[in-house]
């Protein structure tokens, strides 16, 4: 183990008493696991037993909630439906990729009312800087847009064009 990385869980965790860290012996395991099973128990809540097979519920695991990312350190707040995810930027830069990723998970657990926090870290685990998912996912509407549509289709779509 790095001595600085150490450092900087010890200091996310004296920030966010309960943060856990994914390194530990299955970490990524248990993040999934845990989670896994709170939204599945949040699931047989949401439907009345008779409406709701469990291939349903495993199949918008897969497909839609089990996170495609392994965070640093994490902590799931299940009474305010938040997951709180901590990045320290010195062990794993946040890559374009990952961003999309947590972009793109932002709006599955936005679809079923669970918030997504992010709070990244310097190298050290301290000056925590949030990252607004919220804000970023409607921010890079527009964007996608314009990348998927391409420049010509953009300029057409224009008002006043």
């Amino acid at each position: 183990m790095k001595p600085v990385y150490e450092m900087a869980v010890m200091n996310v965790q004296r920030l966010y008493p309960g943060a856990q860290d994914a390194r530990l012996s299955s970490g990524d395991a248990r993040f999934r696991d845990t989670l896994h099973a709170i939204l599945s128990e949040d699931y047989h809540l949401w439907l009345p037993e008779e409406e709701r097979p469990d291939s349903m519920f495993e199949e918008a695991w897969r497909d839609e909630w089990k996170p495609r990312f392994i965070p640093d350190l994490w902590k799931i707040d299940r009474e305010n439906k938040t997951i709180h995810l901590y990045e320290v930027e010195d062990t794993h830069p946040l890559t374009q990729k990952k961003l999309m990723q947590l972009h793109d998970y932002w709006w599955a657990m936005d679809a079923i009312s669970w918030t997504v926090t992010l709070t990244v870290f310097d190298r050290y685990g301290v000056n925590p800087r949030v990252l607004d998912l919220t804000n970023y996912a409607f921010h890079m509407l527009p964007v996608i847009r314009r990348e998927t549509e391409g420049p010509n289709q953009s300029a057409q779509t224009t008002p006043g064009s």
